[in-house]
């Protein structure tokens, strides 16, 4: 009997919680997912243009070195 009743109230609180939360959790996830894909096009795009600098800086030293 009671193990019964704990399995009803944790299937009531499941109910309640997917009554409260599950929009909001839905929203939450889309968004933090959005969120990370930026975040990592956003440091690939970093990296693009510190690697772009550095060579750019490279080739600089050199045509420096060069020409003195």
């Amino acid at each position: 009997m009671q193990r019964f009743a704990f399995s009803t109230a944790i299937e009531q609180l499941k109910a309640n919680r997917n009554f409260k939360y599950v929009f909001l959790e839905h929203t939450m996830t889309k968004f933090y997912r959005f969120e990370s894909n930026f975040i990592f096009h956003l440091s690939l795009l970093k990296i693009f243009l510190y690697s772009t600098l550095m060579l750019l800086n490279l080739a600089l030293i050199n045509f420096w070195a060069v020409s003195a």
